[in-house]
């Protein structure tokens, strides 16, 4: 059961869907060249939606200015695990539900 369906799903603070694709550019082609993967004329177009409680304080150093007020947690506190800026989720809600993630 879902105490708080409004918090996504899986282990980060957004909810990523492809809603289409677009013509693949020359970059996103050497990338799947790295990655051991056959080139491709089309690429996936994600939208990310944040969790609700999800914010970063833009005064504060990258990677250390995420925030939850959820958990009222901050990454420049002693109370959050610090990855709140790369929107990696403190709370553990709905991260067994990650397999449901498209």
């Amino acid at each position: 059961m879902i105490d708080h369906p409004e918090i996504p799903k899986g282990y980060y603070c957004y909810t990523s869907v492809t809603t289409g694709h677009e013509p693949s550019d020359a970059v996103h082609n050497k990338l799947l060249e790295i990655f051991g993967e056959p080139a491709s004329s089309t690429m996936p177009i994600r939208r990310c939606t944040p969790c609700p409680y999800w914010g970063m304080d833009a005064s504060r150093e990258r990677q250390n200015n995420g925030f939850c007020t959820f958990l009222n947690t901050r990454d420049w506190d002693d109370s959050s695990g610090g990855l709140l800026w790369d929107q990696v989720k403190d709370c553990g809600i709905n991260v067994d539900d990650e397999e449901d993630v498209e």
